[in-house]
């Protein structure tokens, strides 16, 4: 009987530790995946996020320009007599050459010269209010990326730079008011910077882009349409005196300094000409019309 009954002992016992050992084996598929995903993820590199920024110009500008007031951007005649240093007499010019270095003190005032009249001396900044410009966006308002490359868009004031300066200085609360240019070139050839290279100006709201990528626009406020400002360097020229403030299809063009540094700082910028357009080109709208009277063809002659 003894025998019998440690036999039936034993028995319950095996049938214990092997129920055990089963129900070990019959995890959840929850569990069982989850250690799999952990697996995983301990022995893989974690995917990173590529980092998207804004596309922005390669031009930088100088941290010491001077500045100018919306005053002192008057035009001034560049070939007026008293634009010139006369307080130097020749005399005695004989006198005072070195002829042992005749030739190298030549090539530093030519090179002196050369400087004091080309467009890279003649750049100035104005501060504007911060109403009138903001941000590149490297994603647009749908959360995919704007990466299209920086476009340049010819403009005119229709004003006097000064009175198109005073209109920059003024806060505008209003998103529908809010105008600059990046740059605006005054008739003697003077540049002023106005926006940061890398910030984006509002010189074309409701305007694209038409290259051989397509139509090209960045919709960066879901209430506003999509525009070419995110990816634009906008420059504008000074109208000439006599279409100040008029309704005029065309006039007499613009000086020969405001092409040569339009060139200059085209070339700063490093963008081909396939990408310099004009306001009435990019205008959705179609009722934009400048740069009034402007030569394309004088342009690309100076570029190239």
């Amino acid at each position: 009987m003894k025998k019998y009954l440690e036999a039936g002992i034993i028995s319950f016992i095996c049938c214990v530790v092997l129920g055990m050992i089963l129900a070990m084996g019959k995890q959840s598929p929850e569990v069982s995946s989850n250690k799999v995903a952990a697996s995983t993820s301990a022995d893989s590199t974690p995917a990173v996020e590529q980092v998207v920024t804004p596309v922005i110009p390669k031009f930088q500008l100088a941290s010491n320009l001077p500045e100018l007031t919306p005053q002192e951007t008057r035009y001034s005649d560049p070939l007026a007599l008293d634009s010139f240093d006369t307080s130097d007499s020749f005399e005695d010019w004989d006198t005072d050459v070195d002829l042992a270095n005749w030739e190298k003190e030549w090539d530093t005032a030519w090179d002196d010269l050369s400087y004091a009249t080309s467009p890279e001396s003649k750049q100035y900044r104005i501060e504007i209010d911060h109403s009138n410009y903001g941000d590149r966006y490297a994603k647009d308002a749908k959360g995919k990326p704007a990466q299209n490359e920086i476009l340049i868009v010819l403009h005119e004031t229709t004003s006097s730079a000064e009175s198109a300066i005073h209109t920059f200085q003024t806060h505008h609360p209003n998103d529908a008011n809010q105008v600059s240019y990046h740059a605006l070139i005054l008739r003697d050839g003077r540049i002023i910077h106005l926006v940061p290279p890398d910030k984006r100006a509002y010189g074309a709201g409701n305007s694209e882009f038409r290259s051989d990528l397509g139509v090209e626009a960045v919709q960066t406020n879901p209430k506003y349409p999509s525009s070419v400002n995110n990816f634009a360097y906008h420059i504008s020229l000074e109208t000439p005196p006599e279409a100040f403030d008029k309704n005029v299809d065309e006039h007499s063009g613009y000086d020969v300094a405001q092409y040569e540094s339009l060139a200059w700082l085209i070339r700063q910028l490093e963008v081909p000409a396939s990408r310099v357009t004009t306001h009435r080109a990019v205008d959705r709208n179609a009722d934009r019309v400048d740069p009034r009277s402007f030569d394309m063809e004088y342009l690309a002659a100076l570029l190239y």
